[in-house]
């Protein structure tokens, strides 16, 4: 309520002064060009984001559950990886990955790179709900479907995700959500071009429009 009350002030926290109340907060960002490319360029990462962390974490879940692969271990500690590195650590490090790879450097702020960067950060709670989703699920179906002369490929699209889809949807949910708000792993990682939301907002409260930025965060969230 107060976050929202905010973004009606003219300067935030003082009741008090004369004029105190205004509508110019919301006026300015949504005729604010650069907002508009923020807006876009989020959601765009975001529901990017959800896509791949969706396809990527259940296929790797699935290995690790349900198949006999000599390194599903290794492939398990890997993704308890990105919740021990900081953000800020991540973002140095895909950094000087795509800036060293001149395969990779076409990328580099672009919003790709920013939904790479946001999928690893979100892997290990991603993978975790899914394993334990897959642990509760029995193996017969599958089995069957082996049986049936059914692939690896065809067993994990139409047995396995029909069975993980309520799970994958709130995958796709968190993912959404965690990409939208992500400030330090991207924020080596983002141009002018690609700036988003969250980086944005951080723009107008280090220059000290904290009405502007909290206008910012409530339209995106009503958004």
């Amino acid at each position: 309520a107060f976050l929202t009350i905010g973004t009606f002030m003219s300067l935030f926290g003082f009741f008090h002064i004369k004029n105190a109340w205004t509508l110019a907060n919301w006026g300015r960002v949504f005729h604010d060009p650069i907002f508009l490319n923020s807006l876009k360029n989020t959601l765009a990462m975001s529901l990017g984001a959800a896509l791949l962390a969706v396809t990527l974490f259940s296929l790797i879940a699935y290995i690790i559950v349900r198949t006999k692969f000599a390194l599903r271990s290794v492939l398990d500690f890997i993704t308890w990886l990105p919740s021990a590195v900081p953000g800020i650590l991540m973002g140095i490090g895909l950094l000087w990955l795509f800036l060293d790879t001149p395969l990779f450097r076409p990328l580099y702020g672009s919003v790709w790179l920013l939904i790479i960067a946001t999928v690893i950060g979100g892997m290990t709670l991603g993978v975790q709900i899914l394993k334990t989703n897959l642990l509760q699920l029995g193996v017969e179906l599958e089995e069957a479907a082996r049986t049936s002369g059914a692939s690896f490929w065809a067993t994990y699209r139409r047995v396995g995700v029909p069975l993980m889809f309520p799970t994958l949807i709130l995958v796709a949910v968190l993912n959404f959500i965690h990409a939208a708000r992500d400030i330090s792993t991207v924020a080596l990682l983002a141009t002018s071009a690609s700036r988003t939301l969250a980086l944005l907002q951080l723009d107008f409260m280090v220059s000290g429009r904290y009405e502007s930025a909290r206008t910012r965060d409530r339209s995106a969230a009503s958004f």
